[in-house]
């Protein structure tokens, strides 16, 4: 029996790295888990990998309605999320300030802030409803990781 049996997941940003381990991390334990992802390509093919216990779902996590329907496309398909990872990164590559411009700024804004935010805010009510605790960082049902994304 795993830690997560059970349990269903939203990971963005799952076709590569973080995302893609924490996803497979979770089926490991026994949850299903929506590879949320921008990359149609890597997303797939997680989702692919994980087999039964793993449904894709394109997303650009900086347009709301698209974060929207990611958690709508969850819970037509398992009709409860427990657990909500913001991986996603959008922020390009680390560099000094006073080299970026504005429009890795607001991507980055769009994908770092906005998207989990919009996430959290669609999500949460599911959560709550379901008598689940949204406690961040909890053992119990209802977890939350915000911000995991490390580029």
């Amino acid at each position: 029996m795993g830690a997560l049996d059970g349990r269903v997941a939203i990971v963005t940003g799952a076709g590569d790295g973080i995302g893609c381990g924490i996803a497979h991390a979770f089926v490991a334990e026994g949850a299903r888990v929506v590879v949320a992802e921008l990359n149609e390509e890597t997303g797939r093919a997680v989702a692919k990998e994980l087999g039964d216990a793993a449904l894709f779902q394109p997303v650009d996590v900086s347009d709301r309605e698209q974060v929207e329907a990611m958690v709508q496309a969850t819970l037509d398909a398992w009709g409860t999320i427990d657990i909500l990872v913001n991986n996603a990164w959008g922020g390009g590559r680390l560099s000094r300030v006073e080299n970026k411009e504005d429009a890795l700024f607001e991507r980055g804004f769009g994908v770092g802030f906005y998207g989990p935010m919009w996430a959290m805010r669609t999500a949460f009510p599911t959560m709550k409803a379901t008598g689940q605790s949204g406690r961040a960082g909890g053992r119990e049902r209802g977890e939350v990781a915000v911000g995991a994304g490390a580029g």
